[in-house]
């Protein structure tokens, strides 16, 4: 523990006080709050995580409010020397150019979060944003007849929402998806905090001596030397080979908690502190909220909804499905369904037409049911 750190950073209850203060412009939506908020302050000051375990995409339907909550989550974070920055639009080769160590030799990524508002699937998708997804980047394009190297140093913790954003297989190797509640007693609360908020002269400021406070939150190198004890759990999930990139999610999310607490770990030199059990506690609620099946894949709201359609169904042909599917139009539908089954969320049968005007075969879908993660908590490791 350093001494001279602020007195939050040294209180057990740390995130509540962040918490009370997130109350004043957020209303619900605590353990996403949580999330990204570790994922991004936690996730770009580990010195030791894994390049793509920072990415997240917080996802919910347009209105939903996921830009505003993602906002205001940020904006507790100290903005010196440009710590995040958000873009409303940005292209898909954007990362190209912007920051290139050819015109700012001095500009790094490292230590810094970037925010990006509803983000498209082609931007998404694209090989640029693949690449500074995974890490540095460097390139070589042909301008003006000629080869030009660009490279750009460093990874940022990448915040994007995305309402209706379809994750090629390789993305899932780079993201979490954070879904939002969209549930009616959310609707509910939102608009009586927001009636309050008209009535007493809008939204409150964030106290300044918690703003400030986690300025002095530094990057830091983590140690979990308990971390034998648990890998066991993650070789019984029925999980395809994405359980190796997730498993080492899991690690850097107990990272994470340990660098926002760093101020209250055993330092092993001066970069480096110990990760504790409580942080390995507050990662299992991280993780089991972001993926909450035993695939370890991480799958949008709409997604969700378009299994559950096909599993109320029972078993359903493609048109069947289109029909009950009131969210979405026929391609986004088509697109999913493949994209499900590649997961192992459906399974795709051919049966007979049964109109009655051809003996045609057609493609129909059965939920394949997946069953619930589940972590043990510390105090039930053996």
């Amino acid at each position: 523990m350093l001494d001279d750190a602020p007195a939050l950073l040294k209180d057990k209850n740390f995130l509540d006080v962040l918490h009370n203060e997130w109350n004043k412009r957020i209303v619900g939506e605590v353990m996403a709050r949580e999330i990204i908020f570790a994922m991004s302050l936690g996730g770009c000051l580990c010195l030791n995580a894994q390049k793509t375990s920072n990415n997240l995409i917080v996802n919910s339907k347009s209105g939903s409010g996921k830009d505003y909550i993602t906002t205001q989550v940020l904006s507790i974070i100290p903005d010196k020397e440009s710590k995040w920055i958000k873009r409303t639009r940005i292209t898909k080769t954007a990362f190209t150019y912007w920051h290139n160590s050819n015109i700012e030799p001095n500009w790094n990524w490292n230590a810094k979060i970037f925010y990006g508002e509803d983000m498209s699937s082609d931007v998404i998708n694209s090989d640029v944003f693949k690449v500074i997804c995974s890490g540095e980047s460097h390139s070589t394009i042909v301008k003006d007849q000629r080869a030009v190297e660009l490279k750009i140093n460093g990874k940022p913790s990448i915040i994007i929402t995305a309402a209706k954003a379809i994750l090629e297989e390789e993305l899932l190797r780079r993201f979490a998806v954070l879904n939002l509640d969209e549930s009616k007693e959310q609707d509910d609360l939102i608009i009586d905090f927001h009636s309050k908020a008209a009535m007493n002269e809008g939204l409150l400021n964030y106290d300044e001596y918690v703003v400030k406070s986690l300025d002095s939150l530094k990057p830091v190198s983590v140690v979990i030397d308990f971390a034998d004890k648990f890998g066991k759990y993650f070789k019984e999930m029925n999980a395809n080979v994405i359980v190796r990139t997730n498993y080492n999610r899991f690690i850097d999310l107990v990272k994470y908690s340990a660098v926002l607490f760093q101020h209250q770990r055993f330092w092993l030199d001066g970069s480096t502190i110990k990760a504790e059990p409580e942080d390995y506690d507050r990662a299992i609620e991280w993780f089991t909220h972001l993926f909450k099946n035993q695939c370890l894949l991480p799958i949008t709201k709409d997604q969700q909804k378009l299994i559950k359609i096909v599993w109320d169904l029972k078993q359903a042909t493609t048109d069947e499905i289109i029909s009950q599917t009131t969210f979405a139009g026929r391609s986004w539908v088509y697109a999913n369904l493949n994209v499900l089954t590649e997961k192992g969320f459906l399974e795709k049968t051919r049966v007979e037409d049964e109109s009655g005007f051809s003996k045609k075969k057609l493609d129909s879908y059965i939920a394949t049911g997946q069953v619930k993660i589940k972590l043990p908590y510390w105090c039930d490791l053996e």
